[in-house]
Order: C-alpha cells, then structure tokens, then sequence
C-alpha cells in the first residue's frame, strides 16, 4: 500500500514513460477502486441495509435509524456514480471545484473500470465465503459484510485495515463462531495478502536481478529453452512434492473416504498414505536433479509421477492433485530432450541451505498436522490403528518423513570423500601437445605446463584445462580442439563439477562459444580486452612507423641483437636463461604465478623456440614462443629480462620493444597472421579513443603520456600475456549490466593505487592492435546462491598465487 505508487514510478520509468502520465495512471487506479468502493457500498446498501443497521445497533444515536435510510443512502450513491458517468461523456471531461481538479476518462473506460473493481471485491467475498465452513451465511450477507468492513478499514487509516476489518467482520456476522470466523480471516490474510506480497517481493527481486546482470541489454543473451524449462520443471516438481506431503497429514473430503471404503480395503489406502508421502519426499529431492538436467533424474521423476497419480487417486480420491501430477508427467515427457547430462545420482546431496528450508517446512508441516488432529486424543496403539482414524495417518506418514529426512541427512554427512582428478600423467601430456599442434588459438600451448587438469572429450581431439581452488573448479580459456565437442565437453566438466559440490568458472573465455556457456546456465561478465595485432598489416615502412624504427635503430646502436632459438637447442642456453629470469624475479620482488601465465621450469620451456635479445653476446631477455596450428596466432608467455648498460654507461631502455617488434617482423616472416599481446584487465567496458600516434621514441608515450615506465608497464604486461583467441570484430563498446558495471568501476577506482589498468591498456594501444572481448563465466539461477561470488574470490586468489601474494602485490 505505501509502496505501490514508487514501484509503478520505478517500473513505468525505466520504460520511458513521463512522470505526469504515470501519475494519471496511478490517479486511474486509485479511481477506479474508489468507483468500484462506492459502486459496491451503494449496491450492499440496496440489497442488505438491514446488515449495517445491526452493525449500528450498539452506537446510541445511531441505533434508531430505520434501514429504508441506509438504503436511500445506497441508492443516491448509485445515482450519483451514474451521473458522473452522464457528466464524463464519451471524451472525458475535468470535475473542477476551485483550484481543486479531477480528470475523468471517458465513461466507456470508467465503466470498465468500475466491472473490474466490482468483480475483484465479488471474488474476495467469494473465497471468505467458501473458506467458512458451515453454511451458516448467505454469499449476499458475507459480501455485505466483507464491504463494510473494507470501508470502516479504510476510514480508519489502519495500514491495511489490521484488527479494524476482523472487529467489522465479526460483527457483521454474528452468525458464524466467533474463532471460526477468526480463523478463516487468518487464512485469508495468508491467501490474499501475505502470499501474493511475498510472490511480489519474490518477482521484483527476480527482474532486478535479471536487469542488472544485463541480460536485457541484448537480446542474444536471454535465457535458452534448455535453461529455464529445467529449471520451472524442478520447481513444479518440488513444489508437487511439498503439496503431496501436505496433503498426507490432513484429513480427506468426507465423502469421497466413504466412496473409495466401499470398494477399496483400508490397508490398501493406509499403505498408499506411506506411499504418498515417500514419493512425495523422493519428488522434492530429485528437484535438484531435474534442475542439473540430470537424465536419471527425469527417468525415476517420470516413474514417480506416474505412479504417484495412481496412490493420490487410491488415497481417497485426490483428484486436483492427480492431474497436476498428470500435467507435470506430460511437460516433462515432451521436453525429455534438455535432460542429457549422464551423472551419478548419488551426488544430489543436502547442503547447509536446503537442510535449513528442509527443517524450517518440516517443523511447519508437523505444527499444521497438530493444528489439524488437536482434538484427538493421543494413544499409543495409534501407531497400529489401521481402521481408517487420520490421527494415526498423520503419525505414521509424519513418521516415515522424519525417517526418510534424518537418513538423507546422514547420507548427505557422511560421505566418502573422492580424490580430485589427478594432474596429467607424460601420456596425457603427450595428447594434449598434439591438439594444441593443430589448435589455432595459441593459448592452447598453456597446457603443457602441466600444473592443470586436462578433461579430454570422448575422441581425444578436444579438452579443457582447469586448476580446482576451494571448492571452485576454474577453466582457463576455451575448450581445446574440435568445435563440435566443445558443447557436451562443457557440460561433462559442469556434471563433473557439480558431483563434486564445486562451483564452475570459466576465465577468460571469448564471446564465440556464448550459446554454449547460456545453455548450460553460465553467464558470461566482461573482465577486459585482449591486444591483437594483425601482422599482415603490420610493418616498419611508413611515417606512422618510424616510431617503431627508432625502436630497431637505437637498439642495435647499443649493441642489441634478435635472435629465435628453436626448440632443439634450448636445452643448451637454459642455464642462461635461468639466470636471467632469476634476476627478475628478485628486482621486482616477485613470485612464480601459474595457472593463466607459465612459470620457470625447463621442461615447460623445452617444449617451445625461444626469442631472445643478446649484448655483446650474452642473454638479457628472452621470451618463449607459443604458436598455434594454422600459422593462425603467435604469442608470449613466460617473459623475462634484467637490466644491461651500454658501452656509454647508460642503462639501455625500451629493450622489450625491441623484442616484440622483432618478434613481430619474425612472425610475419614466418607467415603468421596475429600476434597476441594479451588481456588489458578491466578496460574497454566504455568507448575509447584510440591515442594519436607521432614520430617519437616509444618511451616517451609511455612514461610521460600513461604515467608508466616502461618496466613497470612490462612487469605488468608479463604477468598477462596469456591467451590468443579465434579472431573476431573488434568490439570496443559492450552493454554490461549495472551491477557488473558497478564492481569494475570499484575495482578499477580502488585496485589502480596497487595496478595501472590504464597504463597496460595504453602500453599495448601504441602497436596499433585490435582489441577483442574476454569474459569470466559463472554460474547463475535459482540455486546459484553465493556461488558467483565464491567463485570470483577464488578465481582472484588462484591467479594472484594465493591470499599472501595478492596483499603482497
């Protein structure tokens, strides 16, 4: 009631609507109840005056009035809207007294509006009318009621009318048993106010969700058939099996437990009572299976629906139940194809959250079973009785499900831990070194260094690469391979996830394979752009090249030369290169990283040619080389380099410039099309002008320009320079959700004291490259929880080297 206005305000604004137009909507609404008010006071007036008269009778001076005057009162009433509806016309016209105005609407839609009113307040009094049980009332004389007591509610400004409505209620009713009666505007409280406010509550939190995680922006990105109908379906199906469970303890329509004792043996129905309630408890826990898309869930679903229908319709006939199961075995039957996932049922454990659900409804169920048999004396030959007495139903099948939820819990608890999947073995290793042979992205190459799990598909051709932190399960890149399994290789690494109770993410993924990661429930969160430079456009002719020139020229004047070592002779110079790569580590004061970047290790490096800069012979930098099948993308992982002085004394600058401009006229030599230069973090979520490039030495647009140095704009970029992906058009401006929006601003804001995102972005810009997408992929919906979260912070500290190095750095 106080909110309504606001929400309309909130809903109709983000659609564009101007603010005096949804505020003639909420004046229409707000007119068309008082309408409607004032059309069903004057018609209760009419019909029933002699109701208010009673309800009057205790207030001295107004007990005498005879009820003829209540029922002129109704009439003028009526008269008076009717003339409101002469005076509105056909156009509408303004009811003006003073500086005081009220536009009317035409009288067609008044009128309309009227009908809507006065059937939604008939429906109301409908249902207190049904839920009082005895007969006691006419329909005519409950709608009576029930208006007037709306009305002295709604003078008495009581949010709500709370406590006004019941008195009102009571005494308009004097025939019906006062507790009765108490009770059954309880009941409607929960059914008219309480449940559609906590739907409501439900529904709005939902679409915000929904909008803020940006999903909206673009309609490519909504939900897929394959996600949301499992997920409906889980929930039906959950919720078949609270109501089957709920319908176990209550008592059955008297009638038909008389029909069903005529032809059916007791025993039979009390047995199909603990049938229904084990069913009912089976259905609510294969509901998470259904929302996994396991395909041995929907098998044994598909069996307890049927079999559910026959023990609800033995159970005295519970018809309204049994065609729900019906509907559900038929929504579940023709939409067989989204269960696929082959996965072992034995992992649809409890976790904290629905073991507090499950306790909070099990104390509720046995409160309301209680509430219901109150006034049955408890025996303990009860638990015997089997002559058809609904205490002892509500014992044994309130028995059984206590039973069947403390097994499920020890189940859930004890468990036998499964040893984690084992890093690849030489054999694997081998395969692996095979795909990415004929993979055109070169991060495929990440693989070999062999601190990550490897799940190939069922042909070897393909696989995915993945390193488990906590309980996450974190991806690195793309899946490997062939294009045409990456779908089911994805979803064996989510089934293989989730037997484990893991969380998913997938890191720095690209936007081709979006359809795939959507239908699995895994949404895709820009985390920044990657550098690609296109070495067939690239070159050192040109005067918007001589920058890159000066590069090459000042670099061989100080004694500088290029040179690539091929895979066999690596062996040779690897003590050299440990030496430079172990000053390195100690003038930056760093540690190893791993996971999405190499780390020193010489049989990691003797599995790839080696670009290395010389002085006077000896190694200063080096780089190793990925390069993908195709002569498609070459890139740079593990970077190192130390610091050298030329013959002046001068510290030589701009030394890994002259690596990657060499590196890029080699490649293109070699007849590579791309080079990656790796991910920018956290930028490219807004337009951004490229920067206008002159004819000066690199470290000027580096040092002066983006307020980084060289060396700490390659300390920065070494620790970055992973994946090359499948080429695809630049996109430099992405709608993303608000909410993301809101933590990449933070991060940015905040994190730019400790790393210049900024500064590595335009560190890379001045190589003119193209800039392409990358994501992370978390989990999302209904079951989601904490997990993005949990997954995120994971995924953070396993790229970092653990929660010591991230403070560190």
């Amino acid at each position: 009631m106080l909110s309504a206005g606001a929400v309309r305000f909130h809903y109709y604004g983000k659609y564009g609507v101007e603010s005096a137009k949804i505020a003639n909507i909420i004046l229409l609404v707000s007119l068309a109840f008082s309408y409607g008010m004032m059309t069903v006071i004057g018609i209760s007036l009419v019909v029933n005056p002699h109701m208010l008269s009673q309800l009057l009778s205790n207030i001295a001076w107004l007990a005498n009035i005879s009820p003829l005057v209540f029922k002129a009162i109704g009439f003028i009433i009526l008269l008076l809207i009717a003339a409101s509806l002469i005076f509105a016309g056909k156009s509408g016209r303004a009811f003006v007294i003073k500086s005081w105005q009220l536009q009317l609407p035409p009288a067609t839609v008044l009128f309309r509006l009227i009908v809507l009113a006065i059937v939604d307040i008939a429906l109301v009094a409908y249902i207190i009318h049904i839920l009082i049980p005895a007969s006691t009332v006419s329909y005519l004389e409950v709608f009576s009621a029930y208006v007037q007591a709306i009305t002295v509610g709604i003078i008495s400004h009581v949010p709500g009318g709370l406590g006004v409505f019941e008195l009102t209620m009571v005494a308009s009713l004097p025939k019906v048993d006062k507790t009765t009666l108490l009770s059954v505007l309880l009941l409607f409280r929960i059914l008219y106010y309480f449940i559609p406010f906590m739907l409501g509550i439900l529904s709005f939190v939902l679409h915000e969700a929904y909008i803020r995680s940006g999903l909206d922006s673009n309609k490519k990105r909504r939900m897929l058939p394959s996600v949301w109908i499992p997920q409906l379906l889980a929930l039906a199906t959950a919720g078949l099996g609270i109501v089957m469970l709920v319908v176990s303890i209550l008592p059955p329509v008297a009638n038909r437990e008389l029909l069903l004792g005529e032809f059916i043996p007791i025993p039979v129905i009390e047995m199909s009572y603990l049938l229904n309630t084990l069913m009912g408890f089976a259905l609510l826990v294969l509901a998470r299976g259904l929302y996994q898309r396991l395909n041995g869930a929907w098998h044994i679903s598909m069996w307890l629906l049927g079999a559910s229908i026959m023990t609800l319709l033995v159970k005295h006939l519970e018809i309204e139940v049994a065609v729900i199961c019906a509907l559900l075995f038929g929504v579940a039957y023709f939409n067989r194809s989204y269960f696929n996932r082959q996965s072992n049922l034995m992992s649809l454990r409890l976790n904290a959250q629905t073991l507090v659900l499950l306790s909070v409804f099990l104390i509720s169920l046995f409160w309301v079973g209680m509430y219901v048999h109150r006034h049955e004396a408890y025996s303990p030959d009860l638990w015997w009785n089997v002559s058809g007495d609904g205490g002892a139903r509500f014992l044994r099948s309130y028995a059984m499900l206590a039973i069947l939820t403390i097994a499920y819990t020890l189940f859930s608890l004890i468990r036998f831990k499964k040893p984690l999947p084992s890093l690849p073995t030489a054999i694997e290793l081998a395969q692996a070194e095979q795909v990415a042979r004929n993979s055109a992205y070169s991060i495929a190459n990440l693989s070999l260094l062999g601190d990550k799990q490897l799940l190939f598909s069922d042909s070897g051709n393909s696989f995915i690469m993945y390193q488990t932190h906590g309980r996450s399960w974190i991806v690195m890149s793309d899946p490997i391979g062939e294009e045409s399994e990456f779908g089911a290789l994805i979803e064996t690494f989510i089934a293989l996830c989730q037997s484990f109770g893991g969380t998913c993410v997938f890191y720095e993924v690209s936007n081709r394979y979006r359809h795939l990661f959507n239908k699995n429930g895994i949404q895709l969160l820009k985390i920044g752009e990657e550098a690609i430079v296109d070495l067939d456009k690239f070159g050192l002719q040109g005067s918007k090249n001589s920058k890159f020139r000066q590069v090459i020229s000042r670099g061989t004047k100080d004694g500088l030369s290029f040179e690539v070592v091929p895979q066999a002779q690596i062996s040779i110079i690897i003590g050299e290169l440990k030496a430079v790569s172990d000053i390195w580590l100690g003038d930056k004061k760093s540690a190893e990283k791993g996971f999405s970047l190499g780390y020193f290790d010489e049989d990691y490096l003797k599995r790839f040619d080696c670009a290395v800069v010389k002085y006077q012979g000896e190694i200063v930098a080096f780089a190793n080389l990925w390069q993908s099948g195709q002569l498609n993308e070459l890139s740079i992982d593990l970077m190192r380099y130390k610091g050298v002085q030329n013959s002046e004394g001068k510290e030589i600058k701009n030394m890994m410039d002259y690596l990657f401009i060499n590196l890029f006229m080699w490649g293109k030599e070699a007849g590579f099309h791309h080079f990656s230069l790796g991910m920018a973090p956290f930028t490219g979520f807004e337009a951004q002008a490229k920067p206008v490039v002159e004819s000066h030495p690199l470290k000027n647009s580096t040092s002066k320009d983006n307020g980084l140095n060289d060396d700490e704009a390659l300390k920065t970029m070494s620790q970055h320079i992973i994946d090359s992906k499948y080429m695809e058009s630049p996109a430099r401006v992405e709608a993303i959700g608000p909410k993301w929006r809101y933590v990449t601003n933070t991060v940015t804001k905040y994190g730019k004291t400790y790393y210049n995102f900024t500064g590595l972005r335009n560190f890379k810009e001045k190589f003119n490259p193209e800039w392409e997408p990358r994501y992370i992929g978390i989990e999302t919906g209904l079951r989601a929880g904490m997990k993005p979260i949990k997954g995120l912070t994971d995924t953070t500290l396993l790229i970092s080297g653990g929660l010591g190095s991230l403070v560190k750095t």
